[in-house]
């Protein structure tokens, strides 16, 4: 099993666009302690909580096959770690599901920056 060295934690990003994996690893490489583990879809996502020490999730809400609210449920029968769901959709009956369900945090794609840097301090502490 791939377990996570000393002091580095892995941030599992779930996402069926390569591009949002790799968008993430960019604003995140000057950070040594944070590592991207990259998931195309949910089967790979639970089989990345399987075989590594993920400190938080990084959720997409539309993919094909198993949508992000549906693998959200899945993660939250049996894993603890929180959960950022990444969207385009801002209607307002995505954010209240997102806010009735309790999940940690919600960035709006394109992914920025300081949107990223500023949600993942606030859950998994200073970065």
């Amino acid at each position: 099993m791939d377990r996570s060295e000393a002091g580095v934690r892995n941030i599992l990003v779930v996402d069926d666009e390569l591009m949002n994996i790799k968008m993430t690893e960019r604003i995140l490489k000057d950070m040594p302690s944070l590592r991207v583990i990259g998931a195309m879809n949910g089967e790979e996502a639970l089989k990345s909580l399987e075989d590594n020490d993920i400190a938080l999730i990084m959720l997409d809400l539309k993919m094909p096959g198993t949508d992000g609210f549906t693998l959200y449920g899945m993660i939250r029968e049996k894993y603890g770690m929180p959960v950022v769901i990444m969207t385009a959709d801002t209607e307002s009956g995505t954010m209240q599901k997102i806010k009735e369900l309790g999940i940690g945090g919600c960035l709006s794609k394109p992914l920025s920056r300081s949107a990223v840097l500023d949600v993942l301090s606030g859950l998994i502490g200073q970065l």
